[in-house]
Parts: structure tokens; C-alpha cells; sequence
């Protein structure tokens, strides 16, 4: 696992704040994040930044994931990996090798316009022989869990089924 954001943090006081440099504009393969991966090889990574270009979309903004994330996911044999911080642009998303995903926020979180995003979102996986098989997204409301989507892998292939659409929506 690795955490961090390469932005503040509202509600964080300054002095935890680690500045690690590990998003756009950082030299790709020469930074704390890719260097810890390649050290450590990891079928399965949970970071919090995620990886640029996939699900890291902030409206009026534009991407801000980790380059060093994407290019070490996309050059190695990593099979899932979990990330956060960019509740609004979440999901599943399948490369070649790598299922990425993003749940959006378990707690409230207050958006860039003020409003409040209730959360409760998050996701079960289920892995076989080492490789997930089955991935449902899931909602903590009201002391009860709702099972929202799932994604199974048949012959290869991830489909995605929606159970609760009012809840997905």
C-alpha cells in the first residue's frame, strides 16, 4: 500500500501533511512511489492516489493521478489496484493487465461546490487463485448493506450487472 495526495487536504493540520511528489510533472520512474513498488512487486496495490488518467478526473481541472502509479501498473504484472481521493470519478476500469478501482467515499465528504456527498460506498472483492474473479460495489445506508453492482470475470471478460440502478445513479 501507499498513501498521500499531492494536494491539502481539508481538515488536516500542516504539520502532518508529507510532501512525497509523486503526481504530474515528477520524474516518472525516479520517485519514492515507483521506486517502493518496484522494490516490493505487488500483485495487488491500494494507494491512495490513483493511477493518472484512470479514475482521477476533477471537474474544471482535468486528470490528477500519479503518473509513476500508471506506468509501473501498466509495465508489471499487478492484478488489482484499489484506489480513492477523487470520489466524484469512480468505478471499475480493466486495462490489459490491471483492474483498477475506485469505490468514491465511505464517509461524507463536502464536494468543491459545497454540497455534501452522503457515502457509504465501497467494494467487496473476491479472488480466486490469486486473481479477482468477482467485484460488487456496495452501500453501507441506514445500518444496512445494499449490494449496487457487480463485475464478474466470465471467460476473461469483466461484465458489469446493476442491481440497485437508483443507488448507482
Amino acid at each position: 500500500g501507499y498513501g498521500g495526495a499531492d494536494v491539502m487536504t481539508t481538515g488536516i493540520p500542516e504539520r502532518y501533511v508529507v510532501n512525497y511528489g509523486i503526481g504530474i510533472g515528477k520524474d516518472t520512474k525516479k520517485n519514492e512511489m515507483y521506486t517502493f513498488f518496484k522494490a516490493i512487486k505487488p500483485d495487488i496495490i491500494v494507494s491512495h492516489q490513483p493511477a493518472h488518467g484512470i479514475h482521477d478526473r476533477i471537474p474544471h481541472i482535468g486528470p490528477s493521478g500519479s503518473p509513476a502509479l500508471r506506468v509501473f501498473c501498466d509495465n508489471n504484472p499487478v492484478k488489482l489496484c484499489l484506489t480513492g481521493h477523487i470520489h466524484g470519478d469512480w468505478g471499475v476500469k480493466v486495462t490489459d493487465s490491471t483492474v483498477y478501482l475506485n469505490p468514491s467515499n465511505f464517509g461524507e465528504v463536502t464536494t468543491i461546490k459545497g454540497e455534501v456527498s452522503e457515502g457509504g460506498f465501497f467494494y467487496q472483492v473476491e479472488i480466486n487463485d490469486n486473481e479477482p474473479e468477482r467485484i460488487v460495489l456496495k452501500k453501507l445506508a441506514n445500518g444496512k448493506i445494499y449490494e449496487i453492482a457487480e463485475h464478474v470475470r466470465i471467460v476473461g471478460r469483466w461484465v458489469e450487472h446493476i442491481i440497485d440502478r437508483d443507488r448507482y445513479d
